[in-house]
């Protein structure tokens, strides 16, 4: 992933977005820094999370679905431009301020309630499921299987030495 790539996981409460973005920056070795929109309380504080994110950074905002909608529109801005322009209350003037270039991901529930402009900046979308009881047992096998041949080639080594 470019540093400009948008993605968004969308999917009930519990279905592994987070674990799965969580493995996935870990193996890039990139830094990841994780945000709450439901304790997001406007516009200020999304341009303070913003000031923390250097360049290649990974920015996970989980609850995406309660982002207030101004700020959500200014996000939107923000992704396609990596800049924001903002009125200085000392000059009374616009000013400009670019963003280092970073990879959002957006986390949600519940994709009805997603600011539409948000949702159409994502170049990326994955809808998860939770697994069904068949997946679950698969799983579990599959673990039980792979335990018993380490424990094997672990009893084979003890005999050999």
């Amino acid at each position: 992933w470019s540093s400009d790539v948008c993605s968004s996981d969308l999917g009930p409460h519990g279905c592994g977005k987070k674990t799965l973005v969580r493995w996935f920056v870990e193996k890039t070795g990139k830094t990841i820094r994780l945000y709450d929109a439901a304790k997001l309380s406007g516009t200020k504080e999304l341009i303070l999370w913003l000031a923390e994110i250097k360049n290649s950074d990974f920015l996970l905002i989980e609850n995406l679905e309660k982002m207030p909608s101004e700020t959500a529109n200014c996000l939107t801005d923000i992704l396609t431009n990596f800049s924001f322009e903002f009125p200085n209350p000392q000059t009374k003037k616009s000013e400009n301020w670019e963003t280092p270039h970073f990879t959002m991901i957006g986390l949600a529930d519940k994709t009805a309630k997603l600011n539409p402009g948000l949702l159409e900046s994502f170049h990326h979308v994955f809808n998860l499921e939770p697994y069904t009881q068949d997946q679950i047992a698969l799983i579990i096998h599959s673990w039980e299987r792979i335990s018993l041949s380490a424990a094997k080639r672990l009893e084979i080594g003890r005999a050999h030495v």
